[in-house]
């Protein structure tokens, strides 16, 4: 997510992202209007990595981690209640 002063819009998709400076601080990869304009952005440390093995190798090496928005149903949130309660008791 974003740093310190940075806010992603809503227009931003993909672009930079800046901070008040004017620096370039991440690159804006998207953003969930549904969810009051939540906005992920990669680091540009990152992107800068990400750039230097696309021009050095063709393709990009890197971990994933899957993450999938829901919609918290009351039989979801009842299951992680319970999931949690049960962790508590260990």
């Amino acid at each position: 997510m974003g740093g310190p002063g940075a806010c992603p819009q809503r227009s931003a998709y993909g672009g930079p992202l800046l901070n008040g400076r004017g620096e370039v601080i991440g690159m804006n990869t998207a953003i969930r209007t549904d969810a009051q304009g939540l906005g992920f952005t990669i680091p540009i440390e990152t992107a800068q990595r990400i750039a230097a093995q696309l021009f050095a190798r063709g393709e990009v090496w890197h971990l994933f981690l899957g993450i999938q928005m829901v919609n918290l149903s009351p039989t979801l949130r009842a299951k992680f209640e319970s999931s949690l309660s049960a962790r508590d008791r260990l």
